[in-house]
């Protein structure tokens, strides 16, 4: 039997690399790519992907696949490296096991075009925003990768029985700042920045040169989960 996969993304320009069609005002919706691919926009943060892994759920999918970018911890992982982990865990140290055989053969296909890791990833509630901060997490965890999603992704597919794999390209590695501006709260919850952020952002020109290098990493990093989301399809 064909599983019918239902993918969670954080943000529009992740779903993007996995469908054409017009996204707009379909956030917290089961979108159906293939028959057996769907595709849910959640929001950033563990509050947003659950209720978006529920709506999946409800539609009738049968695994679940957090997809989109990260940002690198280990120092030796670089920008736009597909991150494939055998495991995501919590800073409390819960942990959750992804499944093996639709992990591995997705790792196969893909790692003859582009670079992977299987390193862990663990969960963060905030964005990791500094060098100092991600090297103190790494040096806590020892993990690959940090996002805000999978981990709660990984729960609600531990609660119902189901399968469930983790696709992260990195966005910004371990040495990178990410701009202060995208780390309130407001744009964690909604991906918007209110004016009075943009001002205070706009007056510090190093925040403009941050922000145009994670424009340009993310570019980079949608290159390996286009390639991602070929095999995918194919699949369904």
């Amino acid at each position: 039997m064909t599983t019918k996969l239902g993918v969670i993304c954080a943000l529009k320009a992740e779903a993007k690399t996995i469908t054409r069609q017009s996204l707009r005002g379909k956030r917290m919706q089961a979108i159906a790519v293939k028959p057996n691919l769907f595709l849910c926009i959640s929001g950033m943060a563990s509050n947003n992907a659950q209720q978006a892994a529920q709506t999946l759920i409800d539609a009738g999918v049968d695994a679940l696949v957090s997809w989109g970018v990260a940002g690198g911890l280990n120092p030796a992982v670089d920008v736009a490296t597909l991150m494939l982990p055998k495991w995501v865990r919590h800073q409390s140290g819960e942990t959750y096991s992804l499944h093996t055989a639709l992990r591995e053969s997705l790792y196969t296909q893909l790692n003859q075009h582009v670079h992977c890791s299987e390193l862990e990833l663990v969960h963060s509630d905030t964005v990791v925003s500094t060098p100092q901060a991600k090297a103190a997490l790494f040096a806590s965890t020892n993990a690959g990768a940090v996002d805000m999603e999978s981990f709660a992704i990984a729960q609600i597919a531990n609660r119902y029985k189901i399968p469930c794999i983790a696709v992260r390209s990195i966005v910004d590695a371990a040495q990178a700042n990410v701009p202060s501006a995208m780390s309130s709260a407001k744009y964690v919850q909604h991906a918007t920045i209110d004016r009075h952020a943009i001002s205070a952002f706009l007056c510090q020109p190093l925040n403009l040169w941050h922000l145009c290098k994670l424009g340009r990493n993310f570019s980079l990093a949608k290159k390996p989960l286009r390639e991602a989301a070929k095999y995918l399809k194919k699949e369904r």
